[in-house]
């Protein structure tokens, strides 16, 4: 296997890839093994058996990490994250839960899904895996 310099993350919104969202939130920090790389976006199917590929759209570059400091804070940057807390309520803010805001650098989407296996997924942080192999072609 060879090992890809880069990390890749697991899970962002297909909808970042389209440009229409500039800052990714999480309840973490952007893990320093992704800061400033160029990440796959890996997307899944929930569906999928259990050793399905998964498939990257295109790839994300983040510049800086951020903190929100309040509830009024991330709600006066809803612009950027996109996230309406009434249409989905798995994101919506937390008293007791640190949120982070990811400004999205660059993006390219491919024309066309490479496929990746799941066995050449390496997991480093939550969302953040290592590519140890090529696409399937």
């Amino acid at each position: 296997r060879q090992s890809r310099d880069r990390a890749s993350l697991r899970a962002i919104l297909y909808l970042c890839v389209g440009a229409a969202q500039t800052v990714e939130t999480r309840e973490y920090a952007l893990p320093d093994a992704a800061r400033g790389c160029e990440l796959e976006v890996l997307i899944s199917d929930p569906e999928a058996p259990p050793r399905a590929p998964v498939r990257s759209i295109g790839r994300i570059r983040f510049g800086e990490c951020f903190r929100y400091e309040s509830e009024a804070h991330w709600q006066a940057d809803s612009v950027r994250h996109c996230v309406d807390p009434n249409k989905s309520p798995a994101f919506r803010w937390e008293r007791n839960k640190a949120k982070f805001g990811w400004s999205v650098a660059s993006v390219s989407r491919y024309e066309e899904p490479l496929c990746f296996d799941r066995d050449c997924l390496l997991p480093l942080h939550r969302s953040v895996v290592r590519l140890l192999m090529a696409p399937r072609l």
